[in-house]
């Protein structure tokens, strides 16, 4: 037996014990017990949910998770009015990120299908206006995904 700090992991996290293995102070149990909790509500939102609100599960048996983060998109997207465009790289990225090594493929007509916030737009607005609409949403998806600035780099590269 070690008289050292126990350290326990759970989901990343470290918890630190006291100088005997397994006593622990009240103000790490209550960090500690906070942090389970935030844990638990972080995994538990994440996770896929189906038409009748049931968790959509995987081939291996697990829960689908919604990706908690992605380097395709741009920190700017924060700060982006346009809620269509920003539910079209959600869900563009998952897409990516789904496909793994395989070519992601997907079509506009279900990107709006797929877009509650573009086709409730699409069908409140005149028919005249439905072109600009679809055009201004897909113009901020490309600018808030880091694929643009890739496009932006082969085209300045002389490849010849």
């Amino acid at each position: 037996m070690e008289d050292a700090k126990e350290e326990v992991e759970y989901a990343g996290l470290v918890k630190k014990g006291g100088a005997v293995a397994g006593e622990y102070s009240d103000f790490t149990d209550y960090i500690s017990t906070f942090i389970d909790y935030v844990v638990q509500t972080v995994h538990n939102a994440s996770v896929r949910l189906d038409k009748n609100d049931r968790p959509i599960i995987s081939k291996n048996g697990k829960a689908k998770v919604c990706a908690s983060h992605s380097y395709l998109i741009k920190a700017e997207i924060v700060k982006e009015r346009n809620a269509a465009a920003v539910e079209n790289v959600n869900i563009l990225v998952a897409l990516i990120e789904q496909s793994g090594n395989k070519m992601p493929h997907i079509s506009a007509a279900t990107l709006v299908e797929r877009n509650e916030i573009l086709k409730q737009r699409l069908h409140d607005c005149k028919p005249r206006s439905r072109q600009q609409i679809l055009a201004r949403t897909f113009e901020t998806t490309w600018k808030l995904t880091h694929a643009s600035e890739c496009q932006e780099w082969t085209e300045t590269q002389d490849c010849s």
